[in-house]
């Protein structure tokens, strides 16, 4: 009996030991996060639903979660916002946030307070993984750096497809790179640090004597090591704003890829989606965007005080005209929108503390597409950079200024895996002897250092960001009808005036979308019948309402009779549904 009781107690501990020494916060697998995502939805299904947006070629499901209080009212009739990560392979931290905010939701929402107030009136859709199936190679046995999905693409324009791709030659789990000593090279060993290689600048009597290659082996014989791999395209390259075209990894045309297609396809199929935010390659959070210097128009002043977009009375035809004429396809965002886009990126960096830029001009992708095409604010959070230093921040030490150094990027990371990262995250060059380059030397950053922070790091960094989710969700536009109120001028004639107010931070349309006509216009109908409406319309279209307690009047005057019932219906595509109804006296 006791030993039979000594071995449950062991067998006890052994699953105890199993169950703690999984991390809670960690990279997951697809399957770890599709069963993670049944288990959230299955237990909060008054709230959460598991949607599939459709098929990757290799047969896993693009997953979407829908958070909402579907007993408060239909979904699609709430402001929605639209939150989205991994769509490049390579960048899975967005995919851990996303899963530690939707816990944060619920768990607050049970708690009450604004969370709660949040998911009865907006509706919050998350897709964690867009690029599923390149996210894979991360939880290999060998571990690679791979941006692109799986569709077959001939990268090297050679006839063949897919007959190039990396090897690991030294059977140490990672692709990393090869360093192969050459007078024709273009690259020297940093003399500052041995373990990293820089281009030779011959300018300052530098010579080169190496060359780079991605570690492997050259299969199809052409002189190149590893430029036709397997796949693919870059799903953040897909999108149709600025799509480059015959670019690698922009796929044969745009929306090309089951990945891509159905995100677009549920995104004009939901119409209320107000706000979006994407956790990939792109900042347009940490550096706000610049206006271009083209001259444009700000169509709010088009807009009268009833909403109705009409030409001002100072201009005539021929000079709005002129104004038309002079507008050029847009590439930058609206001088008119960017101080939205400064005030949420500095309250992103208030509340994440994130400082990870990008650098060159988006192509192709999702998050501009968001903005330019779709018509509503879209933010774009690269999340993981080389951390900086509170000195390099500052400019101080102790109490000392000191001189900033210029630095390469590759340093500083070598910088913070020495000192912050106990090490880990660097190869050191080895010697290998290739079957074709002869002795060469193996070594180089670990894959996907540069790109997900350590597993340590995600519980802080999801926090934040689920809050920052939190507050953005908040900025919606909202419209409520703030009054409603009826005169009797005598002989059943009546006077009813509506006040229609945008209650959310952003207006029902920026003035990109009211350009482009992205946005339907807010409806608002009053239920009686034509023949009994003196003046006003029985419907009205309001092309603006400027977010932050601003409002539209509407006025009719009506032909009815004492005790008839009123009814103001506001339907805004972006800003929600209300109604609101008084009794004539």
């Amino acid at each position: 009996m006791i030993k039979r009781f000594l071995i449950l107690m062991f067998v006890v501990l052994i699953s105890l030991s199993v169950v703690f020494a999984v991390p809670q916060y960690k990279y997951h697998n697809y399957e770890e996060m599709k069963e993670i995502l049944n288990e959230l939805v299955n237990n909060n299904q008054d709230i959460a639903k598991l949607h599939s947006l459709g098929k990757t070629l290799e047969g896993r499901d693009v997953l979407l979660v829908e958070i909402t209080n579907f007993d408060k009212g239909d979904p699609a009739k709430k402001p929605g916002i639209f939150i989205s990560a991994n769509l490049e392979g390579d960048h899975l931290i967005g995919s851990e946030i996303i899963l530690n905010t939707m816990k944060y939701i619920i768990d607050n929402y049970k708690s009450g307070g604004k969370v709660k107030k949040l998911v009865d009136n907006r509706v919050f859709y998350f897709v964690p993984r867009v690029n599923p199936d390149a996210a894979e190679l991360m939880f290999n046995s060998v571990k690679l750096n791979q941006r692109v999905n799986f569709t077959p693409v001939d990268d090297d324009n050679d006839g063949l497809i897919d007959e190039d791709g990396p090897e690991d030659l030294n059977n140490d789990g990672y692709i990393t790179m090869m360093r192969v000593k050459d007078p024709e090279g273009e690259y020297m060993i940093d003399p500052e640090d041995s373990r990293l290689m820089k281009k030779a600048d011959p300018s300052k009597g530098e010579k080169g004597e190496y060359k780079i290659y991605t570690e492997g082996i050259d299969n199809d014989g052409d002189g190149k090591y590893n430029e036709d791999g397997p796949g693919g395209v870059n799903i953040n390259m897909n999108f149709p704003h600025n799509y480059p075209y015959y670019k690698n990894g922009a796929g044969k045309f745009m929306v090309s890829e089951n990945e891509s297609r159905a995100v677009i396809d549920f995104i004009f199929s939901h119409r209320n989606i107000a706000v979006m935010l994407t956790y990939n390659l792109w900042d347009n959070l940490v550096t706000a965007p610049k206006p271009g210097k083209e001259k444009e128009l700000d169509y709010s002043k088009f807009i009268d005080s009833r909403g109705r977009f009409r030409i001002p009375r100072d201009m005539d035809i021929s000079q709005l005209r002129k104004l038309m004429r002079g507008q050029k396809a847009p590439r930058n965002i609206s001088s008119i929108d960017i101080p939205y886009y400064k005030e949420v990126g500095k309250k992103y960096r208030e509340i994440t503390g994130s400082g990870a830029t990008s650098t060159g001009i988006p192509e192709g992708a999702f998050f501009d597409w968001g903005y330019f095409q779709y018509g509503v604010p879209s933010f774009s959070a690269k999340i993981w950079d080389v951390p900086s230093t509170k000195e390099e921040k500052t400019g101080v030490k102790g109490k000392q200024k000191i001189k900033k150094e210029k630095k390469s990027k590759d340093k500083k990371w070598l910088e913070w895996i020495d000192k912050e990262n106990q090490g880990e995250g660097f190869i050191n060059w080895k010697p290998f002897t290739h079957p074709v380059l002869g002795e060469v030397e193996i070594g180089g950053f670990k894959p996907f250092i540069k790109l997900n922070p350590p597993e340590r790091m995600i519980k802080d960094i999801s926090e934040k960001h689920a809050k920052f989710t939190v507050y953005l969700a908040g900025l919606c536009p909202e419209v409520k009808i703030s009054e409603l109120k009826a005169e009797n001028l005598g002989s059943s004639i009546y006077k009813v005036k509506a006040r229609i107010q945008n209650n959310g931070y952003f207006p029902t349309a920026m003035n990109h979308a009211l350009r482009a006509r992205a946005v339907k216009p807010t409806l608002v109908k009053i239920n009686l019948e034509r023949d009994k409406i003196l003046s006003g319309e029985k419907i009205n279209f309001i092309s603006l309402i400027q977010g932050s307690g601003k409002n539209i009047e509407l006025k009719w005057l009506i032909k009815s009779k004492t005790g008839e019932k009123i009814v103001i219906t506001v339907d805004s595509q972006k800003g929600g549904s209300v109604a609101k109804e008084l009794i004539l006296q």
